[in-house]
C-alpha cells in the first residue's frame, strides 16, 4: 500500500533493514525494501524509497546472493525501474557473488531494450562472470539472442562511451576488437559523437585505433565539421593534426570554415585558416542541429 509506505517513511522506518519479517521469503533473500519494491515492480514505492535522504544508501545494496535492486530489474525485464535506478546514481556494473552484472543477465535473457538501456547509460559488455568467463556477448551468442548479439557486437557501446567521454571503457571496447566505425539511425559514428561533445581524448583514442576521420553522416557531415559546431578549438586541433580535410562539405555546401564564422568562433576560425580552409557557402542557419 503506497500510502502506508509513505506514513511509514515519514515516521523513521528502516527502509535498508529487511522488510516484511515474517515472510520468510523476503528473510530468506537478504532482501531490503527498496529490493521488495524492485522484485514487485512497485514503481511508485520505487520513488518513494529513493527520495529518503536521496535514496543512495540502498542502490547498492546487496542480497545473500549479492545481487543489487538493479540486477533484480534486469533480470526481470523491468525497463522502467531499472532506469529509475540509475538515473538515482545505482551503480551499472555492479557485480553479483557470481560476478555477473545487470547487463549479463539481461543479455541471458534476450531481452533486447533492457540490453540497449543498459549500454546507453555506461554498461560494460567485456566484464566476464567469475564461473566460466563468459561477457555479456559470449552468453547472448550461446543462448541464441542474435539481435542482442548484433547490439552488443555491432559498436553501440563504442558509440555511447565516446560520446559520455568514458575513455577507459573506450579503450577496453576497442582493444578488444570493437569496431569504430558503427552507425546509428542518423550516420553519426563514435567519431561524430566524440567530435560534436568536444570529447578531445576520446577522439585522439579513435583515431588511434582506426576511426574513419572522414565518415559522413546522413546530411554529410564529417567529424570536423562536428567539432567545428560543438566549438572545442583543442577537438578542432586534434583533428586538423591527424589528417582530417579541412575544407570538406556537407550535403548544404557547408565548409568548416563556414560554419566557424557563422558561429563566430574566432579560435576555431584561425586554426582552419591556418590550414588552407576556403569559405564556400555561409548557412543561413546552422547545417546540423546543436546537440
Amino acid at each position: 500500500n503506497n500510502d502506508m509506505v509513505n506514513i511509514l517513511i515519514e515516521g523513521g522506518l528502516k527502509v535498508d533493514a529487511c522488510t516484511e519479517p515474517n515472510n520468510v521469503k523476503w528473510v530468506s533473500k537478504g532482501w531490503t525494501a527498496l529490493h521488495i519494491a524492485v522484485a514487485n515492480d512497485r514503481r511508485e514505492e520505487i520513488e518513494r524509497l529513493l527520495r529518503v535522504n536521496g535514496g543512495c544508501r540502498w542502490l547498492d545494496s546487496r542480497d545473500k546472493e549479492g545481487r543489487t535492486p538493479l540486477h533484480l530489474a534486469a533480470s526481470k525485464g523491468l525497463l522502467e525501474s531499472g532506469k529509475a535506478l540509475i538515473g538515482a546514481g545505482a551503480q551499472v556494473d555492479a557485480r553479483s557473488k557470481d560476478g555477473r552484472t545487470a547487463l549479463f543477465r539481461a543479455a541471458a535473457n534476450g531481452d533486447c531494450q533492457m540490453v540497449k538501456m543498459l549500454v546507453e547509460m555506461g554498461a560494460d559488455p567485456t566484464l566476464t562472470e567469475l564461473h566460466l568467463g563468459r561477457s555479456a556477448l559470449d552468453i547472448a551468442r550461446a543462448k541464441g539472442h542474435g539481435v542482442v548479439v548484433t547490439i552488443l557486437e555491432r559498436g553501440q557501446a563504442v558509440l555511447h562511451a565516446a560520446s559520455r567521454g568514458d575513455l577507459q571503457l573506450l579503450e577496453t571496447l576497442l582493444e578488444k576488437g570493437a569496431t569504430t566505425n558503427f552507425r546509428d539511425q542518423y550516420g553519426l559514428a563514435a567519431l561524430h559523437m566524440a567530435a560534436i561533445k568536444g570529447k578531445r581524448d576520446a577522439v585522439m583514442i579513435l583515431a588511434e585505433f582506426g576511426a574513419d576521420l572522414e565518415c559522413q553522416d546522413i546530411e554529410g557531415h564529417t567529424p570536423l565539421q562536428m567539432a567545428v559546431e560543438g566549438g572545442c578549438a583543442q577537438t578542432v586541433e586534434v583533428l586538423l593534426n591527424r589528417g582530417a580535410n579541412v575544407n570538406a562539405k556537407n550535403k548544404k555546401g557547408a565548409t568548416p570554415l563556414s560554419v566557424s564564422k557563422c558561429l563566430g568562433y574566432e579560435k576555431i576560425t584561425q586554426l582552419l585558416v591556418d590550414e588552407g580552409a576556403v569559405l564556400s557557402v555561409i548557412p543561413s542557419s546552422l547545417p546540423f542541429p546543436v546537440s
